[in-house]
């Protein structure tokens, strides 16, 4: 994550109102603008593609002809009427990770009286856009995330500020990571109780956009990129690192924030997360500038190169417009509550370099008939939403969670509907962003607090899809 700053930011306080004119009736408030109605359609579809140059066709889910979908970009304040025709076997759930739209529309099957869009149905999806930030289409319906997201059903939802900041190239990066043969053919073991017990399903192949890192991109030297950097992938935690550039962090998970310079030119990526950065390009022709994954030596998945004459120099990157978010939260009157995860598989403990068997999956199915039961929340607390709510508030009052791993596995957790602060350790003051997911390493301990501002029934479940899938996952109430 980014590394923290001195002082917490602030947003700017409004100007008084106006006088009233002087006239004998009173003044009328101008009716507002209805928000514009933008019609999207996604056709969801099975295909075929490879993961590897000259591999083997591998099933995968299309949304309207792609795999993943197509970048949806509106502008905030529209209303999105998005159309979903599925033509799967099978049936699914669409929900739009990190916006805080109206509850209705949420896609979560079990809250809120939302259901699973049945193979043959179309249903249309009405979703507000209140704030503007980099968003993510991802599927919801528990038990069958992992294998469609590893097939491909997602995109990008781009909500654009009414006044975007000029930049030669917004571009979106979608970064996956997909488990492939040789041939380049899906792994079809989706449904492992083993990697649904630890870590998740991790892949060998790296994606950017749907085809194999790296992407290369030709631009004049100087240019300012807007790179919308979010990830897709089941499971991999991803540290990202920004090679022979000027790296300035503008949002965090749609978040506009203050902007700042990564600490080492580093951040990480979570499943789910997103990253609104501002990178300004070397001013020499014949230069490249990269986007790594850091891990071991590193794997670049966007490469930039410089061609051409120089562009004018650029003026400091300035803050984006913020979003509707509390500038400060109560801490002393919130309502607070734990959820505390346990459970997984036991992990192997062996000498370095050592080869650990892997447990078998019919012992494991034997050990676990119901895969519901491989994590526990709080000790026994119902996993799922069928349960009681870990939480009920009354609109606006301001909430602190404390989220507990307790297990040996990493885990990554979101709160749908809201946005939260990281409270510091002392619970003195909180880090100077809004996150709607978070990493949570063994052992760990880390308190998050929100207004409960959006009224319904809201998830709060782990973005590691074989983990929601196993049930790591349960709700709040705003009433």
């Amino acid at each position: 994550m980014p590394h923290r700053l001195p002082r917490l930011s602030r947003r700017a306080v409004l100007a008084a109102a106006a006088a009233l004119p002087l006239v004998p009736a009173p003044a009328r408030a101008q009716p507002q603008a209805a928000p514009a109605v933008v019609a999207r359609k996604l056709t969801l579809a099975t295909g075929e593609k490879s993961f590897r140059p000259e591999g083997k066709p591998s099933p995968v889910i299309l949304v309207e002809g792609q795999s993943p979908g197509p970048v949806i970009r509106v502008t905030k304040g529209d209303m999105v009427d998005l159309t979903v025709e599925n033509r799967l076997d099978a049936p699914t759930a669409l929900h739009i990770h990190g916006l805080r739209g109206a509850n209705a529309a949420e896609g979560m099957p079990g809250l809120a009286g939302a259901s699973a869009i049945a193979p043959g149905e179309t249903r249309t999806l009405r979703i507000a856009t209140p704030d503007s930030g980099t968003y993510l289409l991802m599927p919801s319906l528990q038990g069958r995330v992992g294998e469609q997201l590893e097939r491909g059903l997602a995109g990008a939802f781009i909500v654009e500020e009414a006044a975007p900041p000029a930049v030669d190239l917004d571009h979106v990066a979608l970064l996956d990571d997909v488990r492939a043969g040789a041939d380049g053919v899906l792994d079809p073991a989706f449904d492992r109780r083993l990697e649904q017990g630890r870590v998740g399903r991790l892949g060998n192949v790296l994606l950017v956009n749907g085809r194999p890192a790296p992407e290369t991109l030709p631009l004049r030297p100087g240019a300012r990129i807007r790179l919308r950097l979010a990830s897709i992938a089941n499971a991999r935690v991803m540290p990202m690192r920004f090679e022979n550039m000027k790296a300035t962090v503008i949002a965090l998970d749609g978040q506009p924030c203050d902007p700042f310079d990564p600490l080492k030119r580093t951040v990480v990526l979570l499943p789910g997360s997103r990253y609104d950065l501002m990178l300004d390009l070397p001013n020499e022709a014949g230069k490249e500038a990269r986007v790594m994954v850091a891990i071991e030596t590193g794997f670049a998945v966007v490469t930039f190169k410089t061609e051409g004459e120089p562009l004018p120099a650029r003026p400091p990157v300035a803050p984006l417009a913020p979003n509707d978010v509390p500038a400060s939260i109560r801490l002393q009157s919130a309502a607070r509550t734990e959820l505390a995860i346990s459970g997984g598989l036991e992990r192997p403990a062996a000498a370095p370099g050592a080869v650990i068997p892997l447990p078998d999956e019919a012992e494991l199915a034997k050990r676990f008939p119901d895969r519901l039961k491989i994590w526990s929340l709080n000790s026994g607390f119902s996993s799922g939403f069928s349960g009681k709510p870990l939480l009920t508030v009354k609109r606006g009052a301001p909430v602190v969670i404390a989220l507990t791993n307790r297990s040996p596995w990493p885990q990554v957790m979101t709160v749908h509907g809201h946005v939260f602060r990281l409270l510091h350790p002392l619970d003195d003051g909180w880090e100077p962003y809004f996150l709607d997911t978070i990493h949570l390493p063994p052992g760990t301990t880390s308190r998050i607090a929100f207004d409960a501002a959006n009224p319904g029934k809201w998830a709060i479940r782990s973005m590691i899809a074989e983990h929601y899938d196993a049930g790591v996952a349960t709700w709040f109430e705003v009433q």
